[in-house]
């Protein structure tokens, strides 16, 4: 088991975590808390052996008395949305294995920020949600957003030819297997 403070601050922690609004006096009790436990704790875990290192009771006590100063039942939890942010990410040549015509493609490091936007003005501008069918490229989709990230052709040649490659070792090796599996020696 844990050191008393290490498991009572993981506690204050999680319950601040899911309390949006951490207003000044909930910090200022926290901090009190704290302090106090580390006093306490410190106090009861000098004084026992290594045997009798148990969480103290009057651990749990304080516990209960942080939660109902800090975090009374009648305070309405809120939560507010702030923002959004968003980044357009370059797009580069990928490697998945599974595309199975023309390259795949893969987000690159280089973003470009957009301005921040109301998070009410971004969801009433937004485009509608696609269905699974129009997200997917063809491969001359995907060539044409590579040749606009500036991809060299040499470079799509090079990648188609990798590929190729990879596809058909994989092929034999997948038969060999299966060849192997499925043989029975007399």
């Amino acid at each position: 088991m844990g050191r008393p403070r290490e498991l009572f601050m993981t506690r204050i922690l999680r319950r601040s975590s899911s309390n949006a609004s951490f207003d000044d006096k909930a910090t200022q009790c926290v901090s009190e808390h704290v302090r106090k436990l580390s006093e306490d704790s410190a106090s009861v875990c000098t004084d026992l052996t290594q045997s009798e290192r148990t969480m103290p009771q009057h651990l749990f006590e304080s516990e209960r008395s942080f939660n109902e100063e800090c975090f009374p039942h009648n305070t309405p939890r809120r939560v507010g949305f702030g923002n959004v942010e968003v980044r357009q990410y370059e797009q580069v040549i990928g490697d998945h294995p599974h595309c199975h015509s023309g390259c795949p493609l893969a987000l690159g490091w280089d973003y470009r920020e957009e301005e921040p936007e109301p998070l009410c003005d971004y969801e009433n501008n937004k485009d509608q949600v696609r269905k699974f069918d129009e997200l997917r490229l063809s491969d001359e989709e995907r060539r044409g957003r590579l040749l606009a990230n500036e991809v060299p052709d040499a470079e799509i040649r090079r990648c188609l030819r990798r590929l190729h490659r990879e596809r058909e070792c994989s092929k034999r090796c997948h038969l060999k297997a299966k060849a192997q599996f499925f043989c029975v020696k007399k």
